[in-house]
């Protein structure tokens, strides 16, 4: 498993901070342009029903995942000499949670009592979750290998015959059951560009030590994949409720809007998951220079969700546009959720500590109690629609999980953070969109360009925008390219 460390970790995290970084940027505009297809072809009815199914695919493919990927990446990266045994562990679980997952799904669907034409696309959509656990295999050789990028070209080209087929099954007045079935078929694409892509990729081991290694997986995960199905349940909900108690227009109305907002937050994950390997060796190795690091992601993270919240909040109603449906009321739900990017942004960029420490059941109970706070706003909310939906999520992300989180984390992992960088990127944030939305400037696309260069240029005059955390994320790196 030495061969498990790239020759020159600097170009490698580099290459795939970009990669992951552009690519998920791009792979969520990819399934922002689906949905504009969907709606603008089939109608927001139409939309708001595939996006319930999708919302009950994402359940069952974390179900699938349970959180064991970034627990086989980090016994692999920490403990070389067992990686095979680790993998081939891993490999067994995927089968059986894969299988579960699905069956998991349609009984919830059921439960549920929805319309005979959902529950068809919830047994066709099992075959998705099948798949989507060869995927999670693969997906750990490029991330422990840092080929990132790889997994990324093969979701990209799963999402491109997605748009594709999504286009020729719309044009033809195809139901929700032939767009499920695209989805299937995107994920079979998925699975082979992975497995073409993954030459020389890590082999698994099935010896004795079988057992002890998926017992090891299983406990360690058992607190992030209890974290993360609350976080799927969190990010579900909101579906769920409005089928209940409003319209699958709403649903539609919500879901583009989120779908805007997630590209935004695509490109938060996707800079933490291309540093985690290496804050991973370099917690086990040298905690000053961990700390250094995940100061300079913290900085620069945080300047990067100023830069996507600014341009979300002025160009909301130029993306609503492109809907041509409801796009006044898009817009708006999309300014609210804007808000809630740079709280997200945050816990999405001070998580990875818990999972590096090993200290996750630490976030299991705020989780909950987020999960709570709105799904109580929902009851109240969500008749009101996708703005009640919208505000429910503000109302949970910035007044209940931001504060208590970032303690959390930076406890287990005992590091204090400096936030003063990070709270004038915040505040700059705050002053352009008072500034943009005083002087009427979002009424489209380029208004979102102007708000973006107007913090630029305020968050450099207050000093949140420094190089200095930026050239000791690069020394931090940089003294790692030895190790392993």
């Amino acid at each position: 498993m030495t061969g498990a460390h790239p020759p020159n970790l600097l170009r490698s995290v580099a290459k795939n901070a970009v990669s992951l970084t552009g690519g998920r940027f791009l792979l969520a505009l990819l399934r922002f342009a689906v949905a504009l297809v969907i709606v603008k072809r089939s109608g927001l009815d139409t939309f708001g029903e595939f996006a319930l199914v999708l919302t009950f695919i994402f359940i069952a493919e974390w179900l699938s995942d349970f959180g064991l990927i970034d627990i086989a990446v980090r016994q692999i990266c920490t403990d070389t000499s067992g990686g095979e045994a680790t993998l081939g562990a891993f490999a067994i679980s995927k089968c059986v949670q894969s299988v579960l997952a699905a069956a998991m799904m349609v009984a919830g669907m059921a439960l549920l009592g929805y319309p005979s034409h959902v529950m068809r696309s919830g047994m066709i959509a099992g075959v998705a979750i099948l798949l989507y656990g060869g995927v999670q295999y693969l997906r750990v050789g490029f991330r422990v290998r840092m080929t990132m990028e790889r997994d990324v070209g093969a979701e990209l080209a799963s999402v491109v015959f997605l748009l594709g087929a999504v286009w020729i099954a719309t044009g033809a007045r195809a139901g929700l059951e032939v767009l499920t079935l695209c989805y299937v078929f995107s994920r079979g694409v998925n699975l082979v560009g992975a497995w073409l892509l993954a030459a020389g990729s890590l082999k698994p081991a099935f010896g004795k030590t079988l057992r002890s290694e998926l017992a090891i997986l299983v406990r360690a995960a058992l607190p992030l994949g209890l974290t993360g199905l609350l976080v799927v349940a969190y990010d579900s909900m909101d579906a769920i409720a409005l089928s209940r108690w409003s319209t699958n227009a709403q649903i539609g109305v919500f879901s583009v809007a989120t779908r805007a907002m997630m590209l935004a937050v695509v490109a938060e994950q996707a800079l933490c998951q291309a540093v985690f390997p290496v804050l991973a060796r370099q917690w086990a190795q040298d905690r000053a220079t961990f700390t250094r690091t995940y100061q300079a992601v913290l900085d620069w993270g945080t300047v990067l969700a100023g830069v996507l919240f600014c341009a979300l909040f002025a160009g909301a109603l130029g993306l609503g546009a492109l809907v041509r449906q409801e796009p006044q009321a898009v817009a708006a739900v999309l300014q609210l959720l804007s808000w809630a990017v740079l709280a997200r942004a945050v816990v999405t960029l001070v998580s990875p500590m818990v999972v590096i420490s090993g200290r996750l059941m630490n976030t299991v109970w705020i989780t909950l109690l987020v999960v709570v706070a709105k799904w109580a706003g929902l009851v109240l909310l969500a008749r009101q629609g996708a703005i009640g939906a919208a505000t429910a999520y503000l109302i949970a992300e910035v007044l209940v999980g931001l504060v208590p989180t970032v303690i959390i984390c930076q406890r287990a992992a005992g590091v204090s953070l400096d936030w003063s960088l990070p709270l004038r990127a915040v505040a700059a944030a705050a002053a352009v969109a008072g500034a943009t939305q005083w002087l009427e400037l979002q009424g489209n696309v380029l208004h979102g360009l102007l708000a973006v260069l107007l913090y630029v240029a305020l968050a450099w005059a207050l000093g949140a925008i420094r190089l200095q955390p930026l050239r000791q994320f690069w020394l931090a790196i940089g003294r790692g390219r030895g190790d392993g």
